[in-house]
């Protein structure tokens, strides 16, 4: 992906200066072959294909895709004119999504979360399941820790702005910058690497990074590719735990020196909606002795009783 404000027809890989021509030729005429298909030692497996599109393409529909990306921001003011469009696209097919913003390190990342998350709430807002990514490709002159400090500071602005338990949260890097993102990997290990290849990246390329997510393996029709690391139907699983996070049960046995009230302030639940998820849980003929005796839930309570209390994401 390149930033908006520069375009350049060609790129280097492991010191090999490649033509989009070129890449674009080797790409189209084994694609059929090799593309669809994950390596791993001597197995391959089908893999779920996409796109990631940005105001250098028209806007049209993702057919034959399994997922798309598409640019929503740069900087602190930079804004797609093509994102709206292609994000209603993808929610129209009912495709797996995700929007990207071109971080630039020198700038104050936490500002620059926000113009991104702003921007996607103004132009069609966010839906469980979607995949929010920093583009951290560049250094802009700064050493790669603080590129790396940079990126880390913007997910974690990103992930107070939004329900991070609903959202996949990637970084988007190759292995140029990559290899300096260890704060980031650390914190947040979700990885779309960019690696144009036959072959997916190895362990050492993507460290320290422990796995990747998604590949961008090549660029077809001046459009790059990506592969997920799993099928169509893993894929969609993946996003599906975030669509429908599990919930997690919150029980506790009370001690006999506070009231049902009290207990349920500190766990920011009402005594009713406590109640009536206990006594799903079975018959607590202890719990509606307690109620029929105090039904303002103000005295203390017995010891010993088991509160189903709350669910958290």
């Amino acid at each position: 992906m390149w930033p908006n404000i520069f375009a350049p027809s060609f790129f280097t890989v492991a010191g090999i200066t490649l033509s989009h021509l070129k890449l674009r030729k080797l790409h189209d005429a084994r694609h059929a072959e090799i593309m669809h298909h994950i390596t791993k030692g001597s197995h391959m497996s089908v893999s779920a294909q996409g796109e990631d599109r940005s105001d250098f393409q028209s806007v049209f529909p993702w057919t034959g895709f399994d997922f798309g990306f598409a640019k929503a921001t740069e900087g602190l003011t930079w804004t797609g004119k093509t994102f709206a469009a292609n994000w209603a696209e993808l929610a129209r097919e009912g495709k797996p999504r995700g929007a990207y913003h071109f971080l630039h390190p020198d700038l104050d990342p936490a500002a620059q979360a926000r113009h991104f998350v702003g921007f996607i709430q103004a132009n069609g807002g966010l839906k469980a399941g979607d995949m929010l990514v920093s583009d951290c490709e560049v250094f802009d002159g700064l050493a790669g820790a603080q590129a790396d400090a940079a990126n880390k500071a913007f997910l974690d602005e990103v992930c107070k702005l939004v329900d991070k338990a609903r959202h996949p949260v990637l970084t988007y890097t190759n292995e140029f910058v990559g290899q300096h993102l260890a704060r980031t990997a650390a914190a947040y290990p979700e990885l779309w690497f960019a690696h144009p290849s036959n072959t997916s990246p190895s362990a050492a390329q993507i460290a320290p990074f422990k796995a990747w997510r998604f590949w961008q393996w090549g660029i077809i029709a001046n459009i790059d590719r990506n592969a997920f690391n799993g099928s169509a139907d893993a894929l969609k699983a993946w996003v599906a735990t975030y669509a429908s996070p599990q919930r997690k049960t919150v029980i506790i046995t009370t001690d006999g020196a506070r009231s049902l009230l009290d207990i349920c302030q500190a766990h920011a639940n009402s005594p009713l909606k406590v109640i009536a998820r206990t006594l799903l849980h079975g018959p607590h003929p202890r719990l509606v002795a307690y109620t029929t005796i105090h039904p303002m839930f103000r005295a203390r309570m017995p010891s010993g009783i088991r509160l189903w209390v709350r669910e958290t994401a």
